[in-house]
Order: structure tokens, then C-alpha cells, then sequence
């Protein structure tokens, strides 16, 4: 637990992302300096035990109109910032929209 004024990076940006269904978990400009994009994958209810999901993620850019891609990464109750539990590479843009629909309810988040 962060000291008062202090922040608490491993649980900023997470949102709630429901079974079966898109959610956009970022939008806006790119904040890492390389070509790549990572995510953070938290259990719901938070505190549950780690396990898989399998996910799809749409990246919408001005430099790539449409780039999906599919696969599974661990989900564990409290994810690391600098340990992400997915990293992609992807094309260098300003601005970015990223989608995902996953096949178990999750916490996440992209940076």
C-alpha cells in the first residue's frame, strides 16, 4: 500500500473488461519510446487464484489502419507494471485505439 501522496502504479488505468464482449482499454497516444505495446491482465473478482485467458486485441492506428491478434497470457491477482503479462510489437504511431474481448471476465490495462 502506497504512503499517503504517494502513487500506486500497479493499479492505475485497469478497467473492468466483461466476457465476450469488445472493450476499448486504451486511446490515445503511443507512451512507450520503442514499438511496443504491453499489457496488464488482473483476475476478477480481484484476489482470485492465477489463471489463463485467452484474448483478441484490435490496434487501430494511423499507421496501421487494423491489426488484430490472438492468443492466451497468465492472469494473476495482483500483475506487476514492469512485468507485463503480454507485450506486442507494433508499428510506431501517435495515436492509438486498442480493443479487446477476452473469454473470462478480467482487469486490464495497455501503456
Amino acid at each position: 500500500m502506497p504512503i499517503s501522496g504517494d502513487v500506486d502504479f500497479n493499479n492505475l488505468d485497469f478497467g473492468r473488461v466483461n466476457a465476450g464482449t469488445w472493450t476499448k482499454i486504451y486511446s490515445g497516444p503511443r507512451i512507450q519510446p520503442l514499438p511496443l505495446l504491453s499489457f496488464n491482465f488482473r483476475t476478477v473478482p480481484r484476489g482470485s487464484p492465477t489463471t489463463t485467458v485467452t484474448w483478441t486485441i484490435r490496434i487501430y492506428s494511423a499507421a496501421e489502419a487494423y491489426n488484430s491478434r490472438t492468443g492466451t497470457s497468465t492472469c494473476s491477482a495482483s500483475p506487476q507494471v514492469l512485468s507485463p503479462e503480454l507485450a506486442l510489437v507494433d508499428l510506431s504511431a501517435i495515436w492509438l485505439d486498442v480493443w479487446i474481448i477476452t473469454n473470462i471476465t478480467i482487469d486490464a490495462k495497455c501503456w
